[in-house]
């Protein structure tokens, strides 16, 4: 009986280490994309998928990690995970419900990078989370929650992307080129609206994670809700249905504000290095599909939330009308990297890249930019025409290894994307016009301060007396 209960005690005792023992995934063997070698110009990926099937949480019991007392009335659950040679780790969770009290963050091994806390606010019908990519081959993911809420609990972790890009340390082999330009730059003086539009996302799809440009756009009803257009080509072009397409959306994470606060002077080694992500966290996570048609490469996604007032993002204006911009800019992540921008002082053609099916009149064509240029990861960048209105996103074009290099470039047309598709799930006019004015152009619009609100008693708060009050609002 008493070596019974000896081995009875190393089986729990064995149990126990092993759920708290850190979970290795298989090392990172992918190569990432190698300097002066040409790729097309698309998505940057960054990480390769890693199915796993065995990490959940069902009515507040875990398979993998461990529960701890944080205090009397609450308790935290922990799963830290490791990937030999892994650049980054990203985490999908499906089946995802936070209850009332949940807070959940996602931190890399120094702290350095926190995403979190999120709350049941990010809860989605579709049941899916991506938190976000952190940074390094190790990190952990903590749930504190009401011990009278820990049954609720719920998810599985089913997909952790492991980095090959070494988009997070320096130096980098894959940095944009140093002719391209800061938006701190004065060549941006005059578009900074459009800047604080655009972002770099991340974004996960079958064949792993990967790095695309989009903006935020205006609808006539100017309820600022938060549309984000992007490229088509950008995972949702090879989904093989809507659920798919679902996922995409719900696996973005966009990352606003990832800029050289300085201009660096163009074609300096300064603006050929790549800068630290140290101090950019104006991120969010999720976005929900709407829309997307090939003959124009555009996706419209919603963003989860409306991104924080302290972001300072700007909802984009448009044009669909058929004239062709007699100039035009372009804002986006070239290489993935620090936002930029490329500008054309001459006019631009309207083309037909499927003219051989029948389809005519899709894109806006740059036949060679002027100042700077874009690269991979600059897909589903913004157009701009010299109005300061949206006009397409980038589509395909000239890859160059080299600043000497010319580079054209094809964005798919907004006048095509705003009804040549057949139902509302591949045109733009449904969601961009919901009051259906028929309106040509729309000029875009900023953030604002929430509302100041005092409330004022003016009552004696004797007993038996009724109270009154007065508010104030300003803002």
């Amino acid at each position: 009986m008493k070596y019974m209960m000896l081995l009875i005690a190393v089986l729990i005792s064995t149990q126990a280490q092993s759920k708290n023992a850190v979970y290795q995934l298989p090392a990172v063997s992918a190569v990432g994309p190698k300097s002066g070698v040409a790729q097309s110009k698309g998505p940057l990926q960054y990480a390769v998928n890693t199915a796993v099937g065995d990490i959940g949480m069902l009515s507040g019991e875990a398979n993998q990690g461990y529960w701890k007392k944080a205090d009397n009335d609450h308790s935290i659950w922990t799963f830290e995970v490791s990937a030999e040679a892994a650049t980054s780790l990203d985490f999908g969770f499906e089946n995802f419900f936070l209850p009332p009290t949940a807070e959940l963050t996602v931190s890399s091994s120094d702290k350095s990078v926190v995403k979190g806390p999120y709350t049941g606010s990010v809860n989605q019908p579709h049941g899916q989370f991506w938190p976000g990519t952190i940074p390094g081959n190790q990190a952990k993911i903590e749930i504190k929650i009401a011990n009278r809420y820990k049954s609720y609990l719920q998810f599985n972790i089913t997909n952790i992307p492991r980095g090959y890009v070494k988009f997070w340390e320096l130096p980098v082999t894959n940095k944009s080129l140093s002719c391209n330009i800061d938006v701190a730059c004065p060549e941006a003086d005059q578009w900074q609206n459009q800047v604080n539009a655009v972002a770099r996302y991340s974004f996960n799809t079958n064949s792993g994670s990967f790095f695309c440009s989009g903006q935020l756009i205006n609808n006539t009803a100017e309820d600022r809700t938060p549309y984000f257009l992007t490229a088509n080509h950008c995972g949702y072009e090879t989904a093989n249905s809507l659920q798919e397409k679902v996922s995409i959306a719900a696996s973005m994470n966009v990352w606003w504000n990832y800029q050289s606060l300085t201009c660096r002077d163009p074609g300096s080694d300064l603006s050929g290095t790549q800068i630290s992500i140290s101090g950019f966290n104006d991120t969010q996570s999720g976005a929900t599909y709407v829309a997307s048609f090939i003959e124009s490469d555009f996706a419209l996604v919603e963003l989860n939330e409306v991104p924080d007032n302290s972001f300072e993002t700007y909802l984009s204006g448009w044009d669909r009308s058929s004239a062709a911009p007699t100039s035009a800019v372009s804002i986006n992540h070239p290489q993935g990297h620090a936002k930029r921008i490329a500008i054309e002082n001459n006019p631009l053609f309207i083309s037909s890249p499927y003219a051989d099916s029948g389809i005519n009149n899709t894109h806006l064509t740059v036949n060679e930019w002027d100042l700077g240029k874009t690269e991979i990861g600059s897909s589903g960048g913004g157009l701009w025409n010299e109005q300061g209105l949206l006009v397409g996103q980038l589509h395909f074009g000239d890859v160059a290894l080299f600043c000497s290099d010319p580079v054209s470039d094809s964005f798919g047309w907004f006048k095509h994307s705003w009804d040549a598709g057949s139902d509302e799930q591949s045109r733009l006019k449904d969601w961009l016009d919901p009051l259906n004015t028929n309106t040509q152009t729309l000029a875009g619009m900023g953030g604002c301060d929430a509302p100041e609100v005092t409330i004022i008693n003016n009552s004696s708060n004797i007993v038996g007396e009724s109270l009154t009050f007065t508010s104030q609002v300003s803002g």
